[in-house]
C-alpha cells in the first residue's frame, strides 16, 4: 500500500516507508518519535475518530482514563485517508480508477464537506528514565492543516498551516507513568475542487487543471492536493488532511538552540575565499537568568568560535557570528557547491552547542558554500540564474 500524502512525489507517493524510518532529523541527542504501529511498524498505538462522533472535550479526550474503544487504528505520520485505507474503510486509491472523483468510491471533500475529514488523533506513551531532571519537549514536525494540541488534560496550543513546525515545553505536565496526547486535526479552510478541463494555460489538454479551480491556493498548503498532471490528476480526496510528518519527544537542558543558519558570501569573480555568517536562536526556557557558552565548530576546517551568553528569564535571542569578528568563519580555497553536472555538491558541517558546565543542547547543520543570483538581462526579459558566477 502506498503512503497517501503526495507532496513532492519522489518523497511521499512511494510504497510505504521502511519500518521506523523517520522523515525528520532528531531535535536532540535524547529523542524519540511517536511512530505508529499501523503501517510503519513503530512502537506506538495511535487511534483516530471523526470529531463529529466525539462529544467529549479536548481536556477529557487527552486524559489518561478516557475510553476510546470505538476509535480506529491510526497511522502517524499519515493522512486521515491513509488511516481509513489502512483499516479497510476505503480501498487503496492507487489501484485502477479507485481514486477518481467521478467514481465516488472515496468521498471527495468538495462533495461531502470539511467535517467529513475532521478527525481526532490520540496516543499514549511513557517518558524514558534518561529524561529525568531535563526539560521535555513535544515537537510537531508537520500537520495539515489546523490543529488543537492537548496533552494530559491541558491544551498546549494550536498549529496552523501545512509547513509549520512547533515545539511545546511539556516539562511540568509529564507523568512518570502513562502520558496521553490528543490532536484535533481539521482540513484546509478552502478545499477547492478539481477541474475545470481543457485550459491550455493550466495543465495538459484533456486533463484536469493543475491546482483544480485554484481555490485551494487561498491556504498555505500543497496546491497539488486538489490535482496536478504528474500526481493524481483530480486530487487527493481528503486534501492530505492529517499528521503528515513526525511527532517527536525530546529532552534538553534549560537553554535551547533553534533555527541555525549559515550564510555564505563569495567575492566573485574570485572564488578562492569565502566569508560565512552564522546565526542561531538561543532560548532560555526557564524563569531564571541563565549563563553559558555558545560554541560553534566547522568540522571540515576544525575552525571554532564561541561567545559567552547571559539570558534573561524566558528570553529568546538571535546570536550572530560574522567573519569580520571570527577568523574561523573566513574560508580559504573553499570547496564550492555546484549544481549537478556543473561540479561537485561539496558540503560543510557546523556543530553548535550551549554549555553550562554540561551541555544543555546541541544543533548541527549541513550547508554548501555558494553564491546564487539572477537577472533579467535577456532579449525577452526572461529570468536567468547564476551559481558562483556561472549561468
Amino acid at each position: 500500500m502506498k503512503y497517501i500524502v503526495v507532496v513532492l512525489c519522489f518523497a511521499f507517493s512511494i510504497p510505504g516507508f521502511s519500518q521506523q524510518q523517520n522523515l525528520s532529523k532528531p531535535s536532540a541527542k535524547e529523542s524519540f518519535f511517536l511512530t505508529s504501529e499501523a503501517l510503519h511498524g513503530g512502537k506506538y498505538k495511535w487511534q483516530i475518530q471523526k470529531t463529529g462522533k466525539v462529544a467529549a472535550s479536548g481536556e477529557v479526550v487527552s486524559s489518561n482514563n478516557y475510553k476510546a474503544e470505538t476509535w480506529s487504528d491510526g497511522v502517524v505520520p499519515g493522512t486521515v485517508l491513509t488511516s481509513l485505507v489502512q483499516d479497510k474503510t476505503y480501498p487503496d486509491p492507487y489501484y485502477g480508477d479507485l481514486n477518481r472523483r467521478s467514481n465516488k468510491v472515496i468521498p471527495d471533500i468538495a462533495d461531502v464537506g470539511r467535517e467529513f475529514y475532521h478527525y481526532w488523533y490520540r496516543t499514549n506513551f511513557e517518558i524514558p528514565a534518561n529524561f529525568n531532571g531535563k526539560r521535555v519537549w513535544l515537537k510537531l514536525h508537520g500537520i495539515n492543516y489546523k490543529s488543537e494540541v492537548w496533552f494530559n488534560g491541558k491544551k498546549l496550543g494550536n498549529i496552523n498551516g501545512m509547513f509549520n513546525t512547533k515545539s511545546f515545553d511539556i516539562t511540568d505536565l509529564v507523568s512518570s507513568k502513562s502520558n496521553t496526547l490528543a490532536i484535533d486535526v481539521s482540513p484546509v479552510d478552502v478545499p477547492g475542487s478539481s477541474g475545470p478541463k481543457n485550459q491550455k494555460s493550466n495543465g495538459a489538454v484533456g486533463e484536469n487543471s493543475n491546482g483544480g479551480n485554484g481555490e485551494i491556493g487561498k491556504n498555505v498548503t500543497m496546491l497539488m492536493s486538489v490535482g496536478w498532471d504528474f500526481t493524481l490528476p483530480d486530487g487527493v480526496r481528503d486534501r492530505n488532511t492529517g499528521i503528515w510528518r513526525d511527532i517527536e519527544v525530546y529532552a534538553t537542558g534549560n537553554v535551547v538552540l533553534e533555527n541555525p543558519f549559515v550564510q555564505t558570501k563569495i567575492p566573485l569573480p574570485d572564488t578562492t575565499s569565502a566569508k560565512q555568517t552564522v546565526s542561531v536562536e538561543v532560548l532560555n526556557a526557564t524563569n531564571t537568568v541563565q549563563k553559558g557558552i555558545l560554541k560553534g565548530i566547522i568540522v571540515e576546517t576544525k575552525g571554532s568560535f564561541q561567545q559567552e551568553i547571559t539570558l534573561q528569564p524566558n528570553e529568546r535571542r538571535t546570536v550572530i557570528f560574522s567573519a569580520e569578528d571570527y577568523k574561523a568563519l573566513q574560508l580559504k580555497k573553499p570547496k564550492l557547491w555546484w549544481p549537478i553536472n556543473k561540479g561537485n555538491q561539496s558540503l560543510y558541517n557546523l556543530e553548535l552547542s550551549f554549555s553550562q558546565g554540561t551541555i544543555s543542547h546541541t544543533k548541527s547543520v549541513k550547508y554548501g558554500v555558494r553564491e546564487i543570483s539572477s537577472d533579467q538581462n535577456t532579449p525577452d526579459k526572461s529570468r536567468r540564474f547564476f551559481v558562483n558566477g556561472y549561468p
